[in-house]
């Protein structure tokens, strides 16, 4: 069977041979997107950041097992969704964790005063007998969100960041650029794919005029 080879099934080619241009290619074209969608959905522009930072990192990282049958664009919709919620989950633990623990502490300064200090050293520790995570109900509204389903905030226990208000996603062409550019920066960081970049061949008359 002969293969349609799309722009897109192209770069996945040349991504399993490490070719760095196709990779810097594949984020020159979707960072912007994935960075607008993840604001959208954080309302932080330091979390929309990061989740473009781990996603190209991630995809560099598994660039020689990368499916040519699933379309890039559609990879990294995913990849963005999943990003965002585990973000969003870590939130709401720690928020609801912050609760807990400050419940605690009030019950205890009720109780006896003595003991609150002592509360307060323990207060940040996990209590092995409970569990902090996301129940069912609120993974189930959690991923309603991320795919876009109108979610009540009213049904949340913490909704100061998970509002009806859409933050501001334009960025001027100047700050664009420089985010651009700053996020790639730390993606050669983290993965030093630099590395893989070919060297270029000198001309042959500076090879000559070297060997004069």
């Amino acid at each position: 069977m002969s293969r349609n080879f799309t722009v897109v099934q192209s770069i996945t080619d040349r991504l399993i041979i490490n070719d760095t241009k196709a990779f810097e290619e594949l984020y020159y074209t979707y960072w912007h997107s994935l960075y607008v969608f993840g604001l959208r959905k954080l309302h932080f522009a330091e979390d929309a950041r990061h989740l473009v930072r781990d996603i190209f990192i991630d995809v560099w990282n598994k660039r020689l097992h990368l499916a040519a049958s699933v379309p890039l664009s559609e990879y990294l919709y995913e990849e963005g969704k999943k990003g965002i919620i585990k973000c969003l989950s870590k939130k709401i633990t720690s928020e609801n964790n912050l609760e807990l623990n400050t419940e605690k502490l009030i019950l205890t300064e009720q109780a006896s005063p003595a003991l609150s200090s002592k509360t307060i050293q323990i207060a940040g520790k996990k209590d092995p007998f409970s569990t902090y995570g996301l129940n069912m109900q609120e993974h189930r509204k959690l991923v309603r969100y991320v795919n876009g389903e109108e979610v009540p905030p009213d049904n949340w226990k913490t909704n100061a960041w998970l509002s009806e208000t859409k933050p501001n996603t334009y960025l001027t062409p100047q700050v664009k650029k420089q985010l651009e550019k700053e996020i790639l920066v730390e993606i050669q960081t983290a993965t030093e794919y630099l590395l893989f970049f070919p060297k270029k061949e000198k001309p042959w008359w500076q090879k000559i005029a070297a060997m004069i």
